[in-house]
């Protein structure tokens, strides 16, 4: 397709804003509570084996994304029809994301304001970044990723004075069942969507065998301990489950004399930058598969079209944030699973016994 190049440090500074993007500001697994934390650390070792099938998969296909894949391995019917499904899962998810920020958007700043604006703003600069390609998108990323980490950790810095100890223990003190609902909702988000890129990496600039979804996913994942548990020791695991916006929540309660106030308004800015990497980047894995059903080799000529009906999709998906919430909650993690698990091993069985037969298996 014509397509620059990503580096393994672009690749990996994709995943870890794609990871942070949405759940900086909604902290998923709060159904465990106080003990959130071990939650996401549990998802973390759960995921692992799905990331390292999608390494594999990379691995016998070289140069291939996840389209032709199951082109090859299942034929141009079934794979079609496969793919159609992929599609839909990508689609809706960047409507899903663009709804979380302009909600975001609406309640902490612009609450006068129709949501329509914000998701026109975000919409039109996520078509321009895919127009431009998966280069550019991985330049700023690479970028962005070191600026996330950087303020990050600052916050985590500022916010010790605020740190209560109390407010974790004790340890599992509600038993492991409420840790287990926690890690399957930080399961399917954010580590599961890590899928999305199947869709989109193919080859990179070096040549070694790529270890992009692990490393990508442990330093997003450390990222993500990290804020839900300075989410919970500042305050609580009611207050961490009362907002739907934790983190900023949080961020706002920075305050060191007259010296370092209002920085929320930089977490906004940073929230919004992993945003839209991640709408991009779902965008992008949607028009890659149209490209594919429509037998184009340029990914192009679909971006408009299929960056309006997400923005379509992602400001009526909801009526309200509570519908938002109530989703996102109690009805995406078990959506979610077959797209992220169910298919994955279907494809990757599939795929080996394709290795074997064409001498592929290494």
């Amino acid at each position: 397709m014509g397509e620059e190049k990503l580096t393994y440090k672009q690749a990996i500074s994709l995943i870890v804003l794609f990871i942070s993007g949405s759940s900086t500001i909604i902290t998923p697994g709060i159904a465990a509570k106080k003990d959130v934390w071990i939650a996401t650390l549990i998802s973390m070792v759960a995921i692992t084996p799905i990331l390292i099938l999608f390494q594999r998969l990379l691995y016998i296909f070289k140069g291939k994304d996840l389209y032709d894949i199951i082109d090859i391995v299942f034929g141009p019917i079934l794979g079609r029809v496969i793919s159609l499904v992929y599609i839909w899962f990508s689609l809706h998810l960047g409507a899903l994301v663009i709804n979380n920020f302009i909600y975001f958007i609406n309640i902490i700043s612009l609450n006068e304001t129709p949501i329509i604006i914000p998701a026109i703003i975000i919409s039109f600069l996520c078509i321009m970044s895919v127009k431009y390609g998966i280069g550019v998108v991985g330049r700023w990323g690479e970028m962005a990723a070191i600026l996330l980490v950087i303020f990050i950790s600052m916050i985590v810095i500022l916010l010790i004075p605020s740190m209560h100890i109390e407010n974790i223990q004790p340890i599992l003190y509600d038993g492991i069942k409420p840790v287990l609902r926690g890690a399957f909702s930080t399961f399917s988000f954010p580590f599961g969507e890590i899928i999305i890129f199947t869709m989109v990496f193919t080859s990179f600039r070096e040549k070694e065998k790529p270890r992009i979804y692990i490393i990508g996913m442990l330093l997003g994942g450390s990222m993500l301990v990290l804020t839900s548990l300075t989410d919970v020791l500042v305050i609580g695991a009611d207050g961490a489950g009362m907002y739907y916006f934790t983190a900023y929540t949080v961020v706002r309660r920075i305050d060191l004399g007259n010296f370092i106030q209002r920085i929320e308004i930089f977490a906004s800015l940073m929230f919004l930058i992993g945003g839209i990497i991640k709408i991009s980047i779902c965008l992008f894995a949607t028009c890659r598969g149209v490209s594919k059903i429509f037998n184009s080799k340029n990914y192009k000529f679909s971006v408009t079209p299929m960056g309006i009906t997400m923005f379509i999709m992602g400001t009526f998906i909801y009526e309200s944030i509570m519908d938002m919430s109530s989703w996102a909650i109690e009805v995406w993690p078990y959506y979610a699973f077959p797209f992220q698990v169910i298919l994955p091993i279907i494809i990757y069985i599939g795929a080996e016994i394709y290795a074997i037969r064409n001498n592929k298996r290494e």
